[in-house]
């Protein structure tokens, strides 16, 4: 399943400020591991960029020459015109949505919404579903999984600011505690 990976939604006058070029130890980008990161859960990796900082992370990313690539080109750019900008690829697929910054969390929690959005079913009329945990958004409330309805509302209309405009209803599903905490070995 494809994953929009959001790294265009904060844009930024100087270039080297470009989000997701944070480097590691080793050198790689935080655009590279998250890109890594995926591909070891089995998820296909769209990266979202935007603005100023899109040719920075251009140049700066190794992997991202292999990734599949979206440009938001919103006059203000933000996560919803970043999720706007990912489901026009999507046409009438469902797509998982992660901000670079945000590790990836174990791949129980990506098959949980994957299992859950085909109990609910595809037609359902919300546009997100996301794992909760005791009432609250569990690993900082990403993923969500961007449903088909949910990227066809997005791509009629220009004026959706935000994830929580009420147009854009949140299916939140209760997960297992235990298994919500647990940090993503690849995240490591």
């Amino acid at each position: 399943m494809k994953t929009l990976i959001l790294c265009g939604y904060r844009t930024a006058e100087n270039e080297e400020a470009a989000l997701g070029l944070e480097r590691d130890a080793a050198g790689d980008t935080l655009i590279d591991r998250r890109i890594h990161q995926l591909r070891a859960l089995g998820l296909e990796a769209v990266c979202v960029l935007a603005g100023r900082g899109a040719d920075a992370q251009l140049r700066g990313s190794r992997l991202i020459e292999n990734a599949e690539l979206v440009f938001d080109t919103a006059d203000h750019c933000s996560l919803a015109s970043n999720v706007r900008a990912g489901a026009f690829t999507l046409d009438t697929q469902a797509a998982f949505i992660l901000p670079v910054e945000i590790p990836p969390p174990a791949l129980e929690i990506w098959n949980y919404l994957r299992n859950e959005y085909g109990k609910a079913g595809f037609a359902t009329p919300h546009a997100f579903l996301q794992a909760v945990s005791q009432g609250a958004p569990c690993h900082f409330g990403f993923p969500l999984l961007l449903t088909r309805n949910g990227g066809k509302l997005l791509r009629e209309s220009e004026q959706m600011l935000n994830l929580v405009d009420p147009r854009l209803q949140t299916l939140q599903l209760e997960y297992p505690p235990e298994a919500a905490l647990e940090p993503s070995r690849q995240a490591l």
